[in-house]
């Protein structure tokens, strides 16, 4: 925030970042091998001789011009409501890629802002190909099969508000409005927090959750928890009808999503006691391993009133938690598949 340019470049380089992890999703990380289950796959294919580069570019070429619409048209709203030009670009920039960058404290902007500020964190945490496939509804190679992941994501986004209200002094109904900008913030991995602080412990589960399998949000994927749930109430049906046949159900690979699981706590159990060694409070070492592995950097704040800014860590410390940052961002499973030589295959 030291100077213009600076807000700007950080804000790019978000926007970027979340295109990029759009691209990256719908190409790779969507594929029943990482997501462990046969599930709404963009047609983005990568030929039989090449590598996942083609089709990570064919994702860009569709989704680009659908990205930087929607970026637009989120500045221009914030621009027709009275918030500063150069705030405007860097909320709008940086709110769509679930950066959760304020440039200035939310009390200078006009109330209204709340609304673009909402829409650009929920555009960003649902799947991305639902919106592309409005854009591009004539074209058949965009159709897909039911959306699972945006109605639990307006769920969870609503019983998390409900629970966040309820660990904050005061009922109002304003309470709520900020509480529930608050709980979609934190499951699209924003990460930032307005008005009275929640309970750290819901706050921290709820980023766990994350936003959509292809989408600019972080956390464990609201498809994954789909799955796991399907196939638990499964399992719990064949335990009680031993000789029952289930019919109609798409094979989970219990395996892939365990996998996932097992990498996700193991790095967040890592970050932990590299930050509780490091002299640091437990409250901040688990707030801080949540942040980084679901990049939902804002999160920090939660943990205490006096933390703002990452530079209460040592800088070893911090190039440790950029790290985990890189392997939050790409997954531990998918990063595997990265130092494959097949991968690159060209």
């Amino acid at each position: 925030r030291a100077s213009a340019a600076g807000m700007l470049w950080r804000a790019e380089l978000q926007s970027l970042g979340g295109l990029a992890s759009l691209a990256f999703a719908a190409a790779v990380f969507i594929r029943p091998d990482f997501i462990g289950i046969e599930t709404i796959i963009p047609p983005f294919s990568r030929g039989d001789r090449d590598s996942y580069l083609r089709a990570t570019g064919g994702a860009l070429r569709v989704f680009a011009p659908v990205y930087a619409g929607l970026t637009a048209i989120i500045i221009l709203l914030f621009v027709l409501l009275g918030v500063p030009g150069l705030d405007a670009t860097v909320l709008g920039l940086s709110l769509l890629a679930s950066g959760g960058f304020l440039p200035s404290p939310m009390s200078t902007y006009p109330i209204a802002a709340m609304g673009p500020m909402l829409a650009a964190m929920v555009l960003g945490a649902i799947n991305f190909v639902v919106l592309v496939r409005l854009v591009y509804r004539r074209h058949g190679r965009l159709r897909t099969k039911e959306d699972a992941e945006t109605p639990v994501f307006f769920l969870v986004a609503l019983l998390a508000a409900i629970l966040f209200w309820g660990t904050v002094e005061g009922f109002s109904g304003t309470q709520f409005i900020v509480q529930m900008f608050n709980a979609v913030s934190v499951l699209s991995t924003n990460g930032m927090t307005i008005g009275a602080v929640p309970a750290l412990v819901p706050v921290l589960v709820t980023a766990v959750i994350g936003g959509a399998a292809v989408s600019t949000a972080g956390g464990i994927k609201i498809l994954r928890w789909i799955v796991t749930f399907r196939q638990a109430g499964t399992e719990i049906w064949k335990l009680g009808h031993p000789n029952g046949v289930v019919k109609g159900q798409r094979a989970a690979n219990v395996l892939a999503i365990w996998m996932h699981f097992i990498a996700f706590t193991f790095l967040l159990g890592l970050l932990l006691v590299l930050v509780t060694f490091s002299g640091h409070s437990f409250d901040i070492g688990v707030t801080t391993a949540v942040a980084v592995v679901t990049n939902a950097g804002p999160l920090l704040s939660v943990a205490s009133e006096n933390v703002r800014d990452y530079n209460i860590f040592a800088p070893f410390l911090r190039a440790g938690l950029a790290f985990g940052m890189i392997l939050g961002r790409l997954e531990l499973v998918i990063l595997l598949a990265l130092i494959n030589r097949s991968f690159w295959r060209i």
